[in-house]
């Protein structure tokens, strides 16, 4: 009863209309209003799904000879948000940042082909609700520029420079972030390039078509552009010579503000040698 309460409401229904079309008394539509605009937020939306609402109007509304066919179609397209934006001083929720938590060097590895790589990665959570279309990118101070846009762990790997595949957080499912990885001097074939938010991906490790493997002596390693993954050649822009190195790191999704986090890169003498320092948190 709650839910066809607050659908007539809207729709355009007076209370008294309210009253007569759903046979209760006028004190009820007032009480029901009133928890609405009242009750905690959650609670109450935990009781306006979207699919309560349809289930509501298509099974109740329809059958009334009270309701005719241009206040049912009103009433048929009427969402949640649209319910609690009618009522509630506190909706829309305000945007939430991401939460960054500290990065970890992990060993990135299969069991059929050994170890790949080491990888400065970073969990990425929302409290919230899902964060839609998220992002990332590193700004690598000692260079001056340009800011590197990170890799997802399980997105599809590509050639791109200046784009990084987007994900959405869910509360239940955080992103996995690359920030830099450092590869052994032995080279590895590829496979398994696609996949999904939690899934694992392929390193392209140093080919001879680059010209550049023999000349590389396994020092350094690279931020985590999709083309440093798909082709790690150190004459590339994200490759960072051996040295430590100050990166900001920004993460942000659609209709969010941003969240942010310096570290310090140690960028080793051997791959195994990977480090990460946090400087300062969001």
């Amino acid at each position: 009863m709650m839910i066809l309460i607050a659908v007539l409401r809207v729709a355009g229904c007076s209370q008294d209309s309210t009253s007569a079309i759903l046979n209760i008394g006028k004190k009820k539509v007032v009480e029901a209003e009133r928890w609405i605009r009242e009750a905690d937020l959650q609670h109450v939306k935990d009781v306006l799904r979207d699919s309560a609402i349809k289930q509501g109007v298509i099974k109740s509304l329809a059958k009334s000879q009270e309701v005719d066919g241009e206040l049912l179609a009103i009433a048929s397209s009427l969402s949640r948000d649209e319910i609690l934006g009618h009522y509630r001083y506190d909706w829309p929720e305000p945007a939430l940042p991401l939460i960054l938590h500290p990065p970890v060097v992990k060993l990135w590895s299969e069991s059929k082909r050994g170890p790949h790589g080491y990888y400065v990665n970073m969990c990425v959570s929302t409290s919230h609700s899902i964060a839609p279309h998220c992002w990332a990118k590193a700004m690598v101070r000692d260079l001056g520029g340009p800011a590197f846009p990170l890799h997802f762990r399980g997105t599809p790997v590509t050639e791109e420079e200046f784009s990084a595949p987007q994900v959405d957080i869910h509360p239940d499912m955080p992103g996995e972030l690359d920030i830099a990885f450092a590869l052994p001097t032995h080279a590895f074939e590829a496979s398994g390039m696609k996949g999904n938010i939690s899934g694992r991906i392929a390193v392209i490790s140093i080919s001879g078509n680059t010209g550049q493997a023999a000349s590389w002596t396994g020092t350094g390693c690279w931020i985590a552009q999709p083309l440093a993954l798909f082709r790690p050649s150190p004459d590339l822009r994200a490759y960072l010579k051996q040295g430590v190195y100050h990166v900001d790191v920004s993460v942000g999704y659609e209709g969010g503000p941003d969240s942010y986090m310096e570290m310090e890169i140690f960028s080793p003498h051997s791959w195994q040698a990977l480090k990460v320092k946090i400087v300062k948190g969001s």
